[in-house]
């Protein structure tokens, strides 16, 4: 490069910032390894200068010509190093040169030690070692007994549940005897003045005379049998009842007589009997003796008789009628939400059959009286003609409710019942059907009910969380 090509590269430096970027050279052949040069001793670290403001970037120029390629000239002391240049387009690659030997290592810098590098991650936990064979320490002494806490209130006492209605009173039944008059009495002899008995049991035994007791009650019964008897014969008699049954432990002996001659024989004995109305007793004989067979008598020498004679306290009285049917009051199931409750079944007949029912109810139980309620029922039947459109059909009864305001916390014209709020009656048919109460209110347990009901119809109990469906009618209950 002579001077003039010299000034021009400088002058290209000084304008666009670097040198311009010359053709790629030929590959020089390979240079030998030469052996590696003794470690040098580490240098102290210099000082690490401020770093300098970022110049701006110049445009690009247009490359130039290349010039000739000059002799090369010794190398100059190694100037200040300029920015660096575009890389130029990758040059065809040389013949890779022959692989050099190794050279020998040098020897081991006696530099100063590096600062100790940042400690590594925590390894993994190793597995847990063998328990100890150590003997087990002696076991400690109890500590003290704690005092005792103080023992806590004592509940309030529950309500009593209220009394239920009493059923109407039956039909009276038929006067016993005036008091301080003569007790009711009969007597009768033998139908006939001669029995020959040939019988020798009690199932076989003849009748000899009757007992017609009037009325019901508790009767003495006496009677007297007079017998004639051959040698070896016995005669006995009973008490039978009106359908022919031997009365238990009524026998008697009238008479006996062993190997001998002829014998006349009386035999008396006295029963006791309760009866429920008019009835037949009657006496019979019979003959188990040796030789069977005896006569038994009635004349002027001897009567063969009995009688009979109501007991002082007067006489049991026909049963009446039944009366009304009153339950005993049901208590119902307790939930924390709004319920259905499923109260019971009544079943019944479609001739005007009527029900009544009266529910002592409550929604919480604060102390409040407002929470408390008391609703009456009344349902009637049809006469299984007429009805009403029930939720799905025809619909054979009806029925309505209200609620006592001035026993449900006191009158108050905007008050909304709400326990219960609804009730609902399922027909399941015309002779059965289920009644359901809504609690609009939550904490409902233990409210309860009574049911009136005449006596040709019965009610089941169910006091049951439920949910009504079926062909049913819903009444709201007014307020008074």
């Amino acid at each position: 490069m002579d001077a003039s090509d010299l000034t021009a590269y400088r002058t290209y430096i000084a304008t666009y910032g670097y040198a311009p970027t010359g053709p790629t050279g030929p590959a020089g052949s390979a240079a030998a390894i030469g052996n590696t040069g003794p470690t040098g001793a580490t240098g102290s670290q210099g000082i690490q200068g401020v770093p300098g403001t970022a110049a701006a970037t110049g445009s690009t120029g247009p490359t130039g010509r290349t010039g000739a390629t000059g002799s090369t000239g010794n190398s100059g002391p190694t100037g200040v190093a300029g920015p660096t240049g575009r890389t130029g387009a990758t040059g065809p690659q040389g013949p890779i040169g022959n692989v050099g030997g190794f050279g020998s290592t040098g020897p081991t810098g006696a530099g100063a030690t590096g600062p100790t590098g940042y400690n590594g991650t925590t390894g993994f936990t190793g597995q847990t070692g063998p328990t100890g064979a150590g003997a087990t320490g002696a076991t400690g002494r109890t500590g003290a007994t704690g005092n005792n806490g103080t023992t806590g209130p004592t509940g309030a006492t529950g309500y009593n549940g209220t009394t239920g209605y009493t059923g109407s009173t039956g039909a009276t039944g038929p006067a016993g005897p005036t008091p301080n008059s003569p007790p009711v009495s009969g007597s009768a002899q033998a139908s006939s003045a001669s029995f020959t008995i040939t019988a020798t049991t009690s199932g076989t035994a003849t009748t000899i005379m009757t007992a017609a007791i009037p009325t019901a009650g508790t009767w003495q019964i006496t009677a007297q049998v007079n017998c004639s008897l051959q040698i070896s014969q016995l005669c006995v008699f009973g008490l039978f009842d009106g359908t022919g049954t031997l009365v238990p432990n009524t026998e008697a002996t009238a008479g006996y007589i062993g190997p001998a001659t002829t014998y006349q024989g009386q035999g008396t004995s006295i029963w006791t009997v309760t009866t429920v109305g008019a009835v037949n007793y009657t006496v019979r004989s019979w003959a188990p003796g040796a030789v069977p067979g005896c006569t038994v008598e009635s004349n002027a020498a001897g009567r063969t008789f009995v009688a009979w004679t109501q007991l002082t306290g007067g006489y049991v009285g026909s049963t009446g009628p039944t009366g009304p049917i009153v339950t005993t009051v049901y208590s119902s199931p307790d939930s924390s939400s709004v319920q259905w409750i499923f109260l019971g079944t009544w079943t019944t007949v479609q001739n005007g059959e009527s029900l009544y029912m009266r529910i002592v109810g409550h929604a919480g139980y604060n102390a409040v009286a407002n929470q408390n309620q008391v609703t009456e029922l009344v349902f009637i039947t049809s006469n299984n003609i007429s009805y009403i459109s029930g939720s799905t059909g025809n619909y054979f009864a009806n029925g309505s409710a209200t609620m006592n305001s001035r026993l449900s916390g006191g009158y108050n014209a905007s008050f909304s019942p709400l326990a219960p709020s609804t009730i609902r009656i399922v027909q399941v048919s015309v002779t059965s059907y289920q009644i359901y109460i809504y609690f609009s209110g939550a904490f409902m347990g233990r409210s309860n009910y009574s049911v009136q009901i005449g006596p040709a119809t019965t009610w089941t109990d169910s006091s049951s969380i439920a949910t009504p469906s079926g062909n049913y009618i819903t009444i709201t209950p007014s307020v008074y």
